[in-house]
């Protein structure tokens, strides 16, 4: 077909190539023989070659193709080209396909031994736009806190494995469906939304919880304890102006009863109108509550924080700078914020997010003796954006971790096209592969 196709733009007309092609035939078949579709191909070239084109055109590469194309030959025909000297190239080639065929998207952006779940994303594609997502192992489940971009308000879902959840409102989610899923009375919340629903509803009556979003929650001193970020709307400006850290205890980590008033809020210099992104460890050896925060700026913060306090209510901050700023790296070029400190053994894992500029963003790992000084990971980032087309290509950040037996699972928020998600990444093993091993 590609041979006929070409010769055919050599003749003035079709039927002058079908005429000339039909004579030479019939000449080399005047005995009444047989040829078998390799001669076909063999007659071909001859009569080409007799026409003595002035073309420069690769005839025997056309009619190989054209062989191949039509026959499930097991052998190369007589006028094909002699390859023996390309065996090797076309051997080291085959051995990338089969690369090829075992390489795994999931690890597209990865590093260090992290790869994404092949699920992902774990939620949003029906619940609408969420973000700012935290685990937390109760019993024989998980609940996954969340914010949601469109109510304002605080989620959550459980499962059973950590990695599959289930969203109260699988068929998607408006202020009509939802409102009765979760009600407040005084500054008491309540969830009727079973295994998931509401966990925070804001209270617009505070100015300062405009929007409640961006959960932490853990179980110290025989309750469970939200921390979340409030934030203030200006009507002139159509827009937050202010961000606040709120605190809430439950008995089952589902009604709140929350306080009126912030327990953080921006007093110092860097912090400028924004204090955010709370994460909570309980010490129990030295009977302290420790927040690391991100502060600057509402939505992308300068850089991380640290405050103390004996009861979750009044806090302390110890330090008037932060404790993780920025360094001189490409990676971290804009700023860095929005953490998860964990304690591992006898260290903090520190997964945080570095912003290069205004819009790209990656997720980082550091690690500290005291939580106060920080090593940052060699390999990082952990995960950049996704493959094209993807859910997250243009954005990760917002971590969150949880380590199992054997396995870290660190959550985060993905964008693309301005649409927010939540997905999931997987390290097998305990080590993450800091210089030195843990600590």
């Amino acid at each position: 077909e590609n041979t006929i196709r070409k010769l055919s733009e050599l003749y003035e007309s079709p039927f002058e190539l079908y005429e000339q092609l039909g004579n030479f035939y019939q000449k080399h078949s005047e005995n009444g023989e047989k040829h078998s579709r390799v001669k076909r191909y063999e007659l071909l070239l001859n009569f080409i070659k007799k026409r003595n084109f002035e073309e420069n055109i690769q005839w025997e590469e056309l009619l190989t193709k054209d062989f191949y194309l039509r026959e499930n030959a097991k052998s190369r025909p007589g006028f094909s080209k002699n390859i023996e000297k390309y065996k090797h190239q076309i051997r080291e080639f085959f051995k990338g396909e089969t690369l090829m065929r075992a390489y795994d998207p999931g690890k597209i952006g990865c590093y260090a031994g992290w790869r994404r779940y092949e699920k992902n994303p774990i939620i949003g594609e029906q619940i609408g736009e969420v973000s700012d997502p935290m685990v937390l192992p109760i019993k024989d489940r998980f609940h996954l806190y969340y914010s949601h971009r469109f109510l304002k308000k605080i989620l959550v879902a459980v499962g059973e494995n950590g990695l599959d959840f289930r969203p109260f409102a699988e068929d998607g989610v408006t202020e009509e469906k939802t409102e009765s899923k979760a009600y407040v009375i005084g500054d008491t919340f309540y969830s009727d939304g079973g295994d998931f629903g509401y966990s925070l509803i804001r209270r617009p009556e505070l100015k300062w919880e405009a929007a409640v979003c961006q959960p932490f929650v853990l179980f110290a001193k025989g309750k469970y304890h939200l921390f979340y970020t409030g934030k203030r709307y200006d009507p002139v400006t159509d827009g937050y102006d202010r961000s606040v850290i709120g605190h809430a205890t439950g008995n089952n980590a589902m009604n709140w009863m929350a306080s009126r008033q912030p327990v953080l809020e921006p007093d110092l210099l860097w912090e400028r109108n924004a204090v955010c992104y709370p994460c909570v460890i309980w010490d129990e050896k030295e009977d302290l509550f420790k927040m690391w925060y991100s502060a600057g700026d509402i939505e992308k913060p300068l850089a991380i924080g640290y405050s103390v306090s004996r009861d979750g209510e009044h806090w302390e901050k110890p330090y008037s700078e932060p404790v993780l700023k920025k360094d001189n790296s490409v990676l971290e070029k804009e700023r860095v914020g929005a953490c998860h400190v964990l304690r591992d053994g006898e260290q903090y894992v520190m997964f945080y997010t570095a912003w290069q500029d205004a819009f790209k963003s990656r997720i980082c790992l550091a690690r500290s003796e005291d939580g106060i000084c920080w090593e940052r990971h060699p390999n990082n980032p952990i995960i950049t954006g996704g493959q094209f087309g993807a859910w997250d290509v243009e954005a990760v950040c917002r971590p969150a971790a949880v380590h199992l037996e054997n396995k870290w699972i660190c959550y985060y928020t993905g964008c693309a096209r301005k649409n927010h998600r939540i997905g999931a990444l997987i390290h097998e093993g305990d080590d993450l592969g800091f210089c030195g091993g843990p600590k």
